[in-house]
């Protein structure tokens, strides 16, 4: 789909290391990479990716998509992982790589930090009113 779009794609598959994701970014410094389908089990290490990529900022100018599997069922996932853009469907992905418009701001993170505590604040009860059976005052 992208490559019928006009996009130079380079498919890397599966099983790869960060390190060998990484030597292909030095090597051929993608406008976007896009990392699909992660499992909850590799979500930690797409998690050190991003975060050696945006320690690096080597390349500055390259987006990280994701999308598939755990992105698609744990909402802001993507957001939390610190990535430029998300994309459900593989046409939501070529219009989000094609969208000219700038990236969101991200608030920060909030993995790992803990939430505040509500405090439970009891209503007042009513009370009802005492019963009067017919006597005149």
């Amino acid at each position: 789909m992208f490559e019928s779009d006009g996009w130079e794609v380079r498919f890397l598959g599966g099983g790869l290391t960060n390190d060998d994701i990484l030597a292909f970014v030095h090597e051929y410094a993608p406008d976007i990479l896009l990392i699909y389908g992660t499992t909850p089990k590799q979500a930690p290490g797409v998690r050190r990716l991003i975060d050696t990529i945006r320690a690096v900022n080597a390349w500055p100018d390259m987006r990280i998509m994701v999308s598939g599997g755990l992105f698609n069922r744990a909402e802001g996932l993507w957001e939390e992982m610190e990535a430029d853009l998300f994309a459900a469907t593989a046409p939501e992905a070529l219009h989000a790589a094609s969208s000219d418009e700038p990236t969101p701001q991200k608030q920060g993170r909030t993995i790992n930090r803990r939430k505040k505590k509500r405090q439970l604040v009891p209503l007042p009860q009513h009370q009802p009113e005492p019963a009067t059976a017919g006597v005149p005052a």
